[in-house]
């Protein structure tokens, strides 16, 4: 397998999957208990409200395997009327994280919508992912895209060392 692009945050932990574990089977998403994604939060709720408000069990939906809960009706029809609109980048892997060419669950209240993009960070100890992508977004949003194509998709061509 070809390389995957790293980067200098080596306090970024817990590594999920690493560069040698690459070859082996990886799930598109974070872990989601009981199969609710993104922690039950509502993703409507991260475009339209200052913070994610929890969605509710009766106000759901499944995408790709993975239920999506949802604070009201509206909101739900909002997602189904445009998912990809709502879903998050890299498919919720936390970001920077994942520009470092590691996957690592991300804090699902620490998160930033860049370029109508939807991107979830860890925090882990003194770190803050978020703060991390921010002193160098452009930089840090190519890797990650790479590393996404390399690691998630297994796309082998876009990679580079």
């Amino acid at each position: 397998m070809a390389g995957v692009i790293l980067g200098s945050l080596a306090a970024m932990a817990p590594v999920v999957v690493t560069w040698g574990q690459a070859e082996e089977t990886v799930s598109k998403h974070p872990p989601a208990p009981d199969g609710v994604a993104v922690g039950g939060y509502d993703l409507v709720s991260y475009r339209t409200g200052k913070s994610p408000v929890k969605g509710s069990p009766e106000f759901s939906t499944a995408v790709d395997g993975l239920t999506y809960r949802f604070q009201t009706e509206k909101n739900r029809s909002l997602f189904l009327a445009n998912p990809d609109h709502y879903l998050p980048a890299y498919g919720g892997w936390c970001a920077t994280a994942l520009a470092m060419g590691n996957l690592t669950p991300p804090d699902y209240g620490n998160f930033l919508v860049e370029n109508d993009r939807l991107l979830f960070f860890e925090v882990t100890g003194f770190t803050n992912g978020r703060t991390y992508w921010r002193s160098n977004p452009e930089e840090l949003r190519e890797m990650a895209d790479r590393n996404y194509s390399v690691l998630i998709l297994g796309d082998e061509e876009t990679s580079s060392n």
